[in-house]
Parts: structure tokens; sequence; C-alpha cells
């Protein structure tokens, strides 16, 4: 689309001779062409996602929940800002009574299977419901699970081999006593447990003038009489496959064509064979292998939990052993802070200074800001009050 070139050219069909006019004017030229124009799309923003779970279950927390840019402009307007992430207060109740233990939230459903054949996987994942209090107990167990697909089909399928019908005869070799020949090819190769095309004739030939069963034509009666002969055969070709099934060739041509009569060739030319049917060696089987256990993530100022998780750095082949169900995310209780006895407030920081990556034209920056704890109260207001109650 768009804007485009075209090229034609010419070339010399006659240098000019002796004092001739030369040619003259160009050989090649180049011209602006255009199809269609380009579709130009405007820039759209994501819908909001669901609203993260409050990382506390009381004395004030947040939650969060974001959108991205879901169509990048192409000719069209470009990004208008907006904001990326939005956070909210949560969890405001106050944190005296009975402890809260943690509770987990149900599964989730199943993702399809990583692959459609042979060896795949299918995961799951649970979030955290309810966040244990100051004193409750946090939740244990896994919060990703893993399983692998049953009764999925092999990936290569068994197909036998297979021969193109054959070509139309060649025209005769002589008028007298020639040869012609015919062909054919192999249309299909085999793969998994298919046949192979096993000692099948891909070229043959016979007399023609006459031909087999035919009378010798009136004026080919004077010829010497010869006997048809065939070289021998050449040695076979390398095989299609190292391994698996696969398939050679070997062609022999004619020595001497029958002439006045003598004894035609009526044999095959060229013939293929199956080979190097073994099975293929197993590769060397690889296990899976988790990842090591990433730092504990930072603890909430008053208390929580905090988060540390691990993926799998490597996952098995068909013959390796299966990842255990072990878990990808852990959690573990954090203590309290002095800050906790302070009267603090919530409310945003300072937006980041916006830079220009571009050189020119229209572009787009994103720039961030972080709510964090004011010892004062901010001019502008704050989102809610921390340990007013202490």
């Amino acid at each position: 689309c768009g804007e485009g070139s075209r090229v034609r050219s010419r070339k010399v069909a006659q240098l000019a001779i002796d004092g001739g006019q030369p040619c003259e004017g160009s050989l090649q030229e180049v011209k602006v062409c255009k199809i269609q124009d380009c579709q130009v799309i405007d820039c759209r923003w994501s819908d909001w996602e669901r609203w993260s779970t409050c990382s506390v279950t009381c004395g004030g927390g947040t939650k969060t929940r974001s959108r991205n840019i879901a169509v990048s402009p192409v000719g069209g307007a470009p990004c208008v800002p907006h904001h990326k992430v939005e956070v909210a207060p949560c969890g405001e109740e106050n944190c005296g009574g009975a402890c809260q233990h943690g509770e987990w939230g149900q599964w989730r459903e199943w993702t399809d299977c990583s692959s459609t054949c042979g060896d795949a996987y299918r995961f799951r994942r649970r979030n955290i419901a309810v966040h244990a209090n100051y004193c409750g107990n946090a939740t244990v167990g896994l919060r990703e699970e893993m399983e692998k697909c049953e009764d999925l089909p092999s990936c290569t399928q068994d197909v036998d081999c297979q021969t193109s019908e054959w070509a139309e005869w060649t025209a005769c070799s002589c008028h007298c006593f020639g040869m012609r020949s015919r062909s054919r090819y192999i249309s299909r190769f085999p793969s998994g447990s298919g046949a192979v095309c096993f000692n099948e004739t891909l070229k043959e030939i016979e007399p023609c003038n006459p031909g087999p069963r035919e009378l010798r034509p009136a004026d080919c009666s004077n010829i010497r009489q010869l006997d048809c002969k065939l070289n021998e055969w050449e040695d076979w070709s390398h095989c299609t496959v190292s391994c698996g099934g696969g398939q050679r060739n070997r062609v022999r041509t004619v020595k001497q064509s029958a002439m006045g009569g003598g004894i035609p060739c009526v044999d095959a030319l060229l013939e293929t064979s199956g080979c190097n049917t073994q099975h293929c060696a197993a590769h060397r089987c690889q296990d899976c292998v988790w990842g090591p256990w990433s730092v504990w993530g930072q603890c909430p100022t008053c208390g929580g939990q905090k988060y540390r998780h691990r993926t799998i750095d490597i996952m098995p082949n068909y013959c390796g052993k299966r990842c255990d169900l072990q878990s990808s995310k852990e959690v573990s209780d954090c203590p309290a802070s002095p800050l906790c006895s302070e009267r603090l407030f919530c409310a945003w920081n300072e937006w980041s200074t916006p830079r220009c990556d571009g050189t020119c034209g229209e572009t787009a920056v994103m720039i961030t800001r972080t709510l964090g704890l004011h010892r004062n109260r901010p001019v502008d207001g704050a989102m809610f009050e921390v340990n007013s109650s202490m």
C-alpha cells in the first residue's frame, strides 16, 4: 500500500556497425506507482483489568488495576495521554479483633495445552482470597499447578511413500528400430511408520518403429541387425535421511540401441529403494529443571506478607523427567515496623520527568508516579490516614 516504484528496462537489440547510427537513450526507467492507500489506524487503549487483591486485610492498604495500549497507531491519531495504572484505597477496617487466617480463592480454569500434538502441558492458578492479618496464619500451598495433557496425537503422521502416474512416452529415437522411454517420480516421501517405495521402477524403455508386437516398417529392411545393450547400474545415490526410513536411487543408460530387428531392451533405467529404515536414536533425555528462588519482595510498612517466586528454567523433552508439582510462588509473614505507631498519610508522590526519545514528528511518552507515606498531610489531600487509631 502507499506509494512505491516500478521499473522497466530494455536492451540493445543490434549494435551499430560500419559507421551506423549509435543507440542513445535510457536503458532503464523508474516510475511512481500506488496500488491502494495504506489503512490509517488510530491509537486505542484497552479496557481496565480487574482490581488486584488488597495488599492488607485491615489498617489501610491499596489495590491496583492497569490497562495497556491495545492498538498502536499506523498513520492515525497518536495515543492520548491517560493513566496506565490506577490505585485505590482498601482494607481500611480497624485491625483490632480476632485473628484472620489467610485463605486461597478458587482455582481458575485450566489453560489450553501448550501444543496440539506430542508432549504438552497445561496450567491453572489461584489467588489469595483473604490475606492473613497481623496475628493470622499465612496461606500455605501451591499458587500454580501444571499437568501433562493426555491422549494427544503424535506430531509425526504415518504416511506411505507414493509414486506419481507415468508420464507420456517420449518420441522414438530413430525412424527404424529406435527406443522410447517414459518416467515417473516420487510424489510423496514416507514419514513416521509409513511404508517406503521399495525397488520401484522410475524409468522404463521399450523399442519403437517397430514397437512390441508391431510389424517392421517396409523401408527398414536393409539395416544391419543389432541387439540392444544396457550399461551397468551406477552406484546408489545417498539416502535422503540418516534414519527413520528414506529413499535412494540408481540409474543406468542404453549402451547400444537395437537396430535392424535386433532384440530390444525392455527393462528399468531408474530404480528407487528404501534405505536407513532403522529407528532414529533417541535424543538425550532432558529432565525438568526449576529455577532458583528470587529474592524476597519488600514487606509492607506495617506488617503483612512478602513474596518470592521461581519459574521453570528448562522444560523436559519427550523422554525427560516431568516437572514436579512444586510451588512457583511463596509467601511469608513480615514483622511490623516502628513507623506503624506514627500518624502517616497515604498520598501521591511527584510525577516522573518526561523524556522524549524521538528526533522528529509526534511521539508518545509515559510519566509515572507512586503512592507514598507522608508525615505531614499534603496540601492536595491524602487518600487515607494510617495509624489514626494508635
